[in-house]
């Protein structure tokens, strides 16, 4: 979300913004988030106490909690129920930042409403 608002230093349409957002952040953030975070934590606690964990380390990167907080209860509860499967969250985490790009696009104004 921080990429939406130039968080990487380019315009919110900027195409190496897109390419973050859309394939880089998914694959490293997964990697991170689930694959390690996610994994210690299930080895140690109840289930639902590491979804809430990961769920809220995840959300501290984005900035608005509670969207980023139940996208990563949904991302860590499809992970687990297709059986620890980075893919389907990568894929999930992918398909989610490309709604929130096509969500900031739509509250873009129009070209020709700009004021000079």
């Amino acid at each position: 979300i921080q990429a939406v608002n130039g968080g990487f230093g380019f315009p919110d349409h900027h195409p190496v913004t897109l390419i973050l957002m859309i394939i880089v952040s998914p694959i490293l953030e997964e990697f991170f988030m689930r694959g390690i975070v996610l994994n210690a934590f299930a080895g140690k606690w109840p289930i639902i106490v590491s979804i809430a964990v990961d769920a809220f380390l995840f959300q501290t990167g984005p900035g608005d909690f509670w969207p980023a907080f139940i996208a990563g209860v949904v991302i860590c509860s499809v992970y687990l129920a297709f059986r620890r499967s980075l893919t389907v969250a990568i894929l999930m985490h992918a398909a989610m930042n490309c709604a929130v790009i096509f969500h900031s696009w739509l509250l873009l104004p129009a070209p020709f409403m700009q004021h000079p």
